[in-house]
């Protein structure tokens, strides 16, 4: 049976927003980049209903025209996902899980931040369930994002989970493990370039060719890497597409209306990336994004930019 998103009933779980999930369920170290706060088996097979909770503002998921940032809706599908496998799917807390995509969609016009932070009804249906004795390995999470009864944005994931054993015997088969060098954080461009207010936040340097840049990976980042990793964490690369696109396009006050990333391999911390950005006919709203790394497709991303909100 494929679980579908439904609204055909008027039964809807009461959720709670006066806590979050224990961090170890969604895998962050730090409390306050916990964004889930509860979730409920509903009589479908494989949906659910989780709650989150949005701050009125963040230190990187910044705000834009007042405006909750499309991030935030990508950093909430994934950790929907892990919260999901490990609880409902009986996942072990010692698994690893590698993202294939990631696609979300805003509504810009109701992601408006209130005078209290956001409470979140996430609608969720997991599909495409493939297993191995029994063990869960691969899912597809669809996601619906609700606020006071409007739906501000949809998402879309897949995500491959494995032992231990089995992420190293992917992981290193062609490197070392204890080969993996410093990762490359050169110069970052100027943070209006790219729609950021701070140097720290930049996750692109500067390349002497026109549309293409080089990802800088900054693992002391308090979001980024709020934990150890052993390769470019997949919410790097959405902010290095995000980036690229309001790079290129010079819209760098628009927010985000859809973002979809598709991962191929491991994005390494200590190989040059190429940041390649190809712009849409109109050259403002939407581009395709794509890293290289040794001439190889490592990640590819379309992402559509929403037109300036100006102040009248």
């Amino acid at each position: 049976m494929t679980a579908t998103l439904d609204h055909s009933t008027d039964r809807t779980p009461i959720l709670g927003f006066e806590s979050t999930v224990p961090r170890r369920l969604v895998h962050r170290r730090s409390v306050a980049e916990v964004f889930v706060t509860e979730c409920i088996s509903t009589e479908i097979p494989d949906t659910f209903v989780l709650g989150a909770q949005w701050p009125r503002a963040h230190t990187f998921y910044e705000s834009v025209a007042g405006r909750h940032d499309t991030m935030l809706l990508a950093e909430t599908l994934r950790q929907s996902a892990i919260y999901l496998a490990h609880t409902r799917y009986r996942v072990p807390l010692t698994s690893r899980f590698v993202m294939q995509r990631i696609h979300v969609k805003a509504r810009s016009d109701l992601r408006q931040i209130g005078m209290y932070p956001s409470d979140v009804r996430i609608d969720a249906a997991v599909s495409g369930i493939l297993r191995s004795d029994s063990a869960l390995k691969q899912f597809t999470i669809n996601l619906r994002f609700v606020i006071d009864g409007k739906v501000v944005g949809t998402g879309l994931g897949i995500a491959n989970v494995m032992t231990p054993e089995t992420y190293d015997r992917l992981r290193w088969t062609s490197r070392q493990a204890d080969g993996v060098g410093p990762a490359i954080c050169k110069e970052p461009v100027e943070p209006h370039t790219v729609g950021r207010s701070r140097s720290a936040d930049v996750v692109l340097s500067n390349h002497p060719r026109k549309g293409v840049w080089q990802l800088r990976t900054d693992t002391t980042h308090p979001i980024l890497f709020d934990h150890p990793c052993d390769h470019v964490p997949g919410m790097s690369v959405l902010e290095a597409v995000r980036q690229g696109a309001h790079a290129a396009t010079g819209n760098v006050e628009a927010a985000v209306d859809e973002l979809d990333v598709t991962f191929s391999k491991f994005v390494e911390l200590d190989e040059h990336t190429l940041v390649i950005v190809v712009l849409d006919r109109d050259g403002h709203h939407s581009a395709v994004v794509t890293l290289e790394q040794e001439g190889t497709k490592v990640a590819v991303g379309s992402v559509r930019l929403s037109r300036p909100h100006r102040t009248p």
